[in-house]
């Protein structure tokens, strides 16, 4: 009777089976490819490292303008933007900032670069809610 004494990663009477290295699941966000006394991993987008363990950050120096900061997100980010400034990266001025609407009317924006001034009340018109409207009553 004769044994083989088997390189690594194979086993069998003849060392003919390649043993599963992707066995044990070692890729945490990616597909496992099992290879002769070895494995590699194909990343899910978004991920990285050699097991597909780090998150990818997504935020580079320049992500968000104006001095925005950027949150990281799986395969994206977001910028949260400073006073005075809106849009996706930060890149718009705030047309609320300058607080434009009188005569206590909310200040809306729309497109992200026109400001809607509205108000709850009937009596007050005009595009910032500047002009009020007198009523009479008779007796």
């Amino acid at each position: 009777m004769y044994s083989c004494n088997c390189y690594s990663g194979w086993t069998g009477v003849n060392c003919q089976i390649n043993e599963n290295e992707c066995g044990s699941n070692p890729c945490t966000n990616g597909d496992c490819l099992d290879e002769p006394n070895m494995y590699s991993c194909n990343c899910y987008s978004g991920w990285t490292g050699v097991n597909c363990q780090i998150d990818i950050d997504d935020c580079s120096a320049e992500a968000c303008a104006n001095g925005g900061t950027c949150v990281d997100h799986l395969n994206a980010y977001t910028c949260e933007c400073p006073k005075g400034f809106r849009g996706a990266i930060c890149e718009n001025d705030d047309p609320c900032a300058s607080n434009p609407c009188m005569n206590d009317c909310s200040c809306s924006v729309v497109n992200d670069t026109t400001a809607v001034c509205t108000s709850d009340s009937v009596y007050i018109t005009g595009t910032f809610c500047e002009q009020g409207r007198l009523t009479y009553v008779s007796f």
